[in-house]
């Protein structure tokens, strides 16, 4: 197994771990707190996420794509962590009170102000979580991964058993970073001291500027959902379109994350070594659409069943937002690569350029959709998806040399396994629909005739994915061959 394939095993292992911790979960949670309490925390933790886009400052950008890490640069990297983070818990606690108050929303202070305290344990968790993936170390980041998911799990649910409402949701946010936070101290890398400094901060800034204004735009556009619904509708509406973005995250926290730290290490890793960017990119994104796409076309399709089983009846409104918002992820699929091509690159200044074009778009689409509903809104997010692809694509290409044609070229097999795999789903909506009291029946024959049809589909139009298919199969054989052999009774 070459160490790409190791890594993305790891990394994909990763995220199933903490996607099934977190289902279970929110399983839980959903059917014991209401939406309005979902929405309250929400808006909460939206805000608080906004203004942390100030604390990386463009040190995880730095470490990945500096080819010299000495021990001075990694020192001061923590410093610089160290001081944004300082610097943003206070902006938040003093800014929260501001918030409760634009909301109508006492328990809007509160949330932010709990979560204020990860910033306490975040700037040494992230500086070794950016540090192991730069050495590919994902079986240290899948432990962390998995701590970090347990402590949230199990102080989320004891906590919302115990009548703490929204807080406990809150004080899980705590709990998790806390938690990564005493994995990562255990495996740090020993190599390096830990006294903070700002030496070479320079060279750190001039990744900082373009990599925070980045970040803050598409921070803003991802939270300004739940804002302009929270200010034009409410928090039990608020609540249902989280809930309808949590069922399509499912899908970015089981495939699209766990591709993500990897391409970012391998692409960095190939621009250290000189090596072109074009062919590799390319390859991922066909088989990142082979997976993803119809991934997202199932869980629109199939919205209201696995809304009914995951979350319950009190939930329903999130049906039609979820399919949308599925619709909108198929769309994002073709620029989830692109932030590690720009990381990667160096590319931070192209990368805040497109993206102080496209937020006032994106932000006024988000806030005249409010007003029409959460429905709009979830088509909102398909506008919005469109918006950043097009002067995105157009960077990306300029920046790697890709054409127009090379990217057909390789999506147009996706595409076919797509509409393939999404015809067994639609079979059984037409001859077996799922209704209140009929759920399980219809989704896990949805289930199996989509993965039957994909699996075809991948074989039938030679798409990529289908040697991997086999690649993984004759590893797979190899093991348990070499595992019989050891069983087997030696003969004398």
């Amino acid at each position: 197994m070459n160490s790409t394939t190791k890594a993305l095993t790891l990394s994909f292992l990763e995220r199933y771990s903490a996607l099934i911790l977190g289902i279970g979960s929110t399983m839980v949670l959903a059917r014991i707190l209401t939406p309005a309490e979902t929405g309250l925390f929400s808006i909460g933790v939206a805000l608080t996420l906004l203004m942390a886009q100030f604390r990386d400052f463009g040190v995880a950008t730095f470490l990945i794509q500096e080819p010299d890490l000495t021990d001075e640069k990694f020192r001061t990297a923590l410093g610089v962590s160290a001081i944004t983070m300082l610097l943003l818990m206070a902006a938040i606690l003093l800014g929260s009170g501001w918030a409760g108050e634009f909301y109508h929303e006492p328990g809007i202070t509160q949330v932010m102000r709990i979560s204020a305290l990860s910033f306490v344990v975040i700037p040494f968790n992230s500086i070794v979580m950016v540090w192991l993936r730069r050495q590919m170390q994902f079986h240290t980041l899948y432990k962390m991964t998995v701590a970090g998911a347990v402590c949230h799990a199990v102080t989320g649910v004891t906590l919302a058993l115990l009548g703490f409402g929204y807080m406990s949701l809150a004080w899980a946010t705590v709990a998790n970073n806390v938690g990564t936070t005493l994995v990562a101290f255990h495996h740090r890398p020993r190599q390096y001291s830990y006294r903070p400094s700002l030496k070479v901060w320079r060279q750190i800034a001039a990744f900082g500027v373009y990599s925070t204004i980045s970040n803050i735009c598409q921070e803003a556009v991802l939270r300004s959902s739940d804002l302009f619904i929270g200010r034009s509708m409410g928090m039990t509406a608020v609540g249902q379109f989280s809930r309808a973005n949590g069922l399509v995250s499912m899908i970015n926290q089981s495939l699209l994350s766990g591709i993500l730290p990897v391409a970012l290490s391998v692409f960095a890793l190939k621009r250290r070594t000189g090596e072109a960017l074009g062919t590799a990119y390319l390859g991922g994104l066909s088989l990142l659409t082979a997976i993803a796409w119809p991934a997202f076309a199932f869980l629109g399709l199939m919205a209201f069943p696995l809304i009914r089983i995951l979350f319950g009846d009190q939930w329903d409104v999130a049906v039609e937002p979820a399919r949308l918002i599925a619709a909108a992820g198929m769309v994002s699929c073709l620029t989830i690569l692109h932030p590690s091509i720009f990381q990667a690159t160096g590319a931070m200044r192209q990368r805040m350029g497109v993206q102080l074009v496209i937020m006032p778009l994106k932000l006024g689409v988000f806030f005249v959709s409010a007003q029409y509903g959460l429905v709009a809104v979830a088509a909102g997010t398909i506008l919005n998806a469109l918006i950043e692809l097009v002067p995105s694509q157009f960077a990306i290409n300029r920046i790697i040399g890709t054409r127009p044609l090379e990217l057909f070229t390789a999506l147009w097999k996706s595409l076919l396994t797509t509409a393939a795999s999404a015809a067994g789903s639609i079979l059984i909506l037409i001859y077996l629909p799922p209704a209140v009291n009929h759920l399980w029946q219809p989704i896990i024959l949805a289930a199996l005739a989509t993965g039957i049809f994909w699996l075809i589909a991948v074989f039938l139009v030679a798409h990529p994915l289908a040697d991997e298919i086999l690649h993984l199969i004759g590893q797979v054989r190899g093991v348990l061959s070499m595992r019989f052999q050891r069983l087997r009774p030696s003969r004398k």
